[in-house]
């Protein structure tokens, strides 16, 4: 059984179109909201180290399963689509925190969860909720990953670029198990080359094989100034609050003063730095 938040938290469900998806709500009186959504692999409480930073912050938490992870409905194929139907669950999760009052929402994703939170922002009627992203080792080409992962295990790099383009196809989707294609190469491509228009901060280890850090590095380049990258030295896949808990946290704050609320964030940042 997964771990629960520290804070003062509930058990609340979440309405998506599979059915309900269970969350943690943790309530800090506040129309500002975080919703946490973890990666693939892993489960609800991956994403409790964002908790006390959204908290520190004056936000309501709320953190999310979606389908098939273990905790969250399950699809007719119970197999993961690498974001491309998972999104519409953290749609149900904005509707969720819009229906209590939500006038902003910063969504932490984790991995697929930065994926998923980037499809939200792409293709939810709901986007304009979404004020800020927090991505942590985020899945921005899933044909960097597989290509990356084929050579971590000697096979050519080209296997994972084949696996993106046959998983596109009705009969080559349906003989793996799929209900339906996964149009990953165009998916990657929207994610890789939309302008954004809401600000994100990407926090990425540079020695993360699985999950390359030079595409955060070229998409934080290629988008400007609504993308911050914030670099940490260690090793594993999502480890970064791990190494460095204390640069984790500022660079949340400090991310969120500067860009989102200049004035509350800000000055909570510099008064805390010295608390931790």
């Amino acid at each position: 059984m997964a771990s629960t938040p520290d804070s003062p938290f509930r058990d609340v469900k979440i309405s998506t179109s599979l059915g309900p998806a269970p969350a943690w709500l943790v309530e800090n009186d506040s129309n500002g909201w975080a919703i946490h959504v973890h990666g693939q692999g892993s489960d609800r409480s991956q994403t409790l180290r964002g908790v006390t930073s959204a908290t520190a912050l004056g936000l309501n938490s709320l953190i999310v399963s979606y389908r098939n992870d273990g905790d969250g409905p399950r699809s007719t194929d119970g197999l993961s689509h690498l974001g491309e139907s998972e999104w519409h669950d953290l749609e149900g999760a904005l509707h969720f925190v819009a229906e209590r009052g939500a006038t902003r929402c910063i969504i932490f994703g984790w991995s697929l969860g930065a994926t998923i939170a980037l499809n939200v922002l792409q293709r939810s009627g709901l986007s304009s909720l979404v004020t800020g992203i927090v991505m942590v080792s985020p899945v921005l080409s899933w044909q960097a990953v597989l290509r990356a992962n084929a050579n971590h295990q000697g096979w050519p790099r080209i296997l994972g670029t084949y696996v993106t383009s046959l998983l596109g196809l009705k009969g080559i989707s349906r003989a793996a198990g799929l209900s339906e294609p996964l149009r990953i190469r165009k998916a990657d491509a929207a994610r890789l080359s939309t302008p954004l228009r809401t600000p994100v901060l990407i926090l990425h280890n540079k020695n993360d094989w699985s999950v390359p850090f030079q595409i955060s590095r070229e998409f934080a380049q290629r988008q400007g100034p609504r993308v911050e990258l914030v670099e940490f030295d260690c090793s594993g896949h999502t480890q970064e609050w791990n190494s460095d808990p204390i640069g984790w946290d500022l660079a949340v704050r400090r991310w969120y003063g500067g860009f989102l609320q200049p004035e509350r964030a800000g000055d909570k940042a510099e008064a805390t730095a010295g608390e931790l």
